[in-house]
């Protein structure tokens, strides 16, 4: 039935940190700070493991891209890393990509056609933090990297989303217990930006995803108590 939950299958052993879960034809892949590759068959309801991330990272972001998916870490505890990783689902093999320009945390990452797009925030774990509104575009055809408009205003522990030819990005934070709700999207024609309708109820740790022409924002309610209540807010372009 419709606006209804089922329950499936669990994953097989308990994980932690994973990354956004990515899809590709009938298979959902989930990337885990341990570095390990599960993967979930939708038709069969069955999980497996497949080959394991090259290197131990914690903390990604991803994208799709027709059949491969391209990662992109920040931290192992302090520190913070520009790797390119790119998961290739048909062959079950891992390569590398050209380094991200500038290596920052906490970033929003989506994709259209074959560019991968990161918005991007602050370029440390640590200490003080330095905001960032880059816009980062990765060709996965060319292997390269180039900046583009800035966003109108910075984001962290953003989610993206594209819709159409405009990519939609969704802000809030915790830091210093306050936060925004902004509703910012580029125009990957254009290379520009615009303000869109506010987030109505602000959300920490949210994802994005497109479906039907609708794009369903998920995260924590940051006005329940300890953010124990999740949240669907669903938005129109």
């Amino acid at each position: 039935s419709t606006d209804s939950w089922i329950t499936k299958t669990d994953i097989p052993t308990p994980r932690e940190a994973l990354s956004q879960v990515q899809i590709v034809w009938d298979k959902i892949y989930v990337c885990w700070s341990e570095v390990i590759m599960d993967i979930y068959d939708i038709s069969l309801d069955s999980w497996s493991t497949w080959t394991s991330m090259p290197a131990n990272r914690r903390h990604m972001w991803s994208a799709v891209v027709w059949t491969k998916i391209y990662y992109f870490w920040w931290d192992l505890g302090s520190n913070v890393y520009n790797d390119t990783y790119i998961y290739d689902t048909v062959m079950d093999s891992w390569s590398t990509g050209a380094v991200v320009p500038n290596a920052i945390t906490l970033m929003a990452a989506c994709s259209s056609w074959t560019n991968v797009y990161l918005f991007g925030w602050q370029n440390t774990v640590v200490g003080p933090a330095t905001w960032y509104n880059w816009t980062q575009i990765y060709d996965t055809l060319l292997d390269s990297w180039s900046a583009w408009t800035t966003l109108p205003n910075p984001v962290i522990w953003a989610t993206a989303t594209v819709y159409g030819w405009k990519a939609y990005v969704f802000w809030w934070t915790f830091a210093f217990w306050w936060g925004r709700n902004y509703n910012q999207a580029y125009d990957i024609s254009w290379n520009s930006w615009t303000s869109k309708t506010a987030i109505p109820t602000w959300v920490a740790y949210s994802s994005s995803t497109e479906y039907g022409g609708n794009i369903y924002l998920i995260g924590w309610d940051t006005n329940a108590v300890w953010w124990l209540t999740v949240i669907n807010q669903i938005y129109t372009p």
